[in-house]
């Protein structure tokens, strides 16, 4: 499976736009609904770093040889990288156990009935 540098990058930076904003999601101001949207970006993010992981062992970069054709230069040594993102696949398996963990306590009950949270119709 060889894979062009261009859908590599993308797929990488996909990756950890995805795994900043669960990230984000979780822990500011947790609510019922970002934990829900961090809980589905997570199991998105498991799928792309399991794609970013397996892609790492065959990136192929286009290039020119002397004649001007167009050539495919597959780096297959990059098998190493693949560890970051099995790590990463790690963290974000801790994090959607941290999130069945917010669903189990449910801090935003506690503000709800504190009246912590102001709803549309309170604020004006």
């Amino acid at each position: 499976m060889y894979v062009p540098m261009d859908y590599h990058i993308l797929f990488l930076a996909m990756s950890f736009i995805v795994f900043i904003i669960t990230i984000f999601l979780i822990f500011v101001d947790t609510t019922l609904e970002k934990t829900v949207g961090a809980m589905i970006l997570c199991t998105f993010n498991i799928v792309l770093n399991m794609i970013s992981g397996i892609v790492f062992a065959g990136v192929d970069i286009y290039g020119y040889d002397n004649t001007g054709a167009i050539v495919h230069n597959v780096q297959s040594t990059m098998h190493p990288f693949i560890h970051i993102y099995v790590i990463m696949t790690w963290v974000t398996i801790m994090l959607m156990v941290y999130c069945a963990y917010i669903f189990v306590r449910k801090p935003w009950v506690e503000r709800m009935e504190n009246n912590e949270i102001q709803y549309p119709s309170e604020m004006y």
